[in-house]
């Protein structure tokens, strides 16, 4: 079971990855964030595979004092930002605000996920690329702008 759960997770990691692509507000609300809903099902069956094999030995990388500094530069950069904008601009949290908050979460999320496989799967950056290459379809636009 925990191997089918670490397979789930990565289809459907790299599944939302391709469908990155989908954002167009045309589309149902199911369509356009299909890949919110993979990452979280990932995260969910990740989540699941680290607690039925008791291995957290993937998060050992976040200790290391580069990542901690990163990190530490990152949520200071924000916490100044939204500080500057409480105190300058007189901006409240607002229910896009809260958006906003849930949006850094979920790219706090895939990192931790892209760091998770990586951990199991020596090669999953590769297929991560891989499935990132869905973007290719833009390059239709510089050759046919008008469609």
């Amino acid at each position: 079971m925990p191997n089918f759960l670490l397979k789930s997770a990565k289809i459907s990691f790299l599944l939302g990855v391709a469908l990155l692509i989908v954002r167009n507000n045309a589309y149902q609300w199911p369509v356009k964030r299909a890949s919110d809903i993979l990452f979280l099902f990932a995260l969910i069956a990740a989540g699941s595979f680290a607690v039925s094999k008791k291995d957290f030995s993937f998060l050992k990388a976040l200790t290391t004092k580069k990542v901690l500094a990163g990190l530490a530069v990152i949520f200071l950069g924000l916490a100044i930002a939204t500080a500057s904008g409480f105190l300058r601009d007189n901006t409240v949290i607002d229910i896009r605000g809260i958006l906003e908050i849930a949006r850094f979460i979920e790219a706090a999320m895939i990192l931790l996920l892209v760091g998770f496989f990586q951990h199991y799967d020596g090669n999953f950056y590769k297929k991560a690329a891989v499935a990132q290459l869905s973007t290719l379809a833009y390059l239709g636009v510089f050759i046919m702008p008008s469609l």
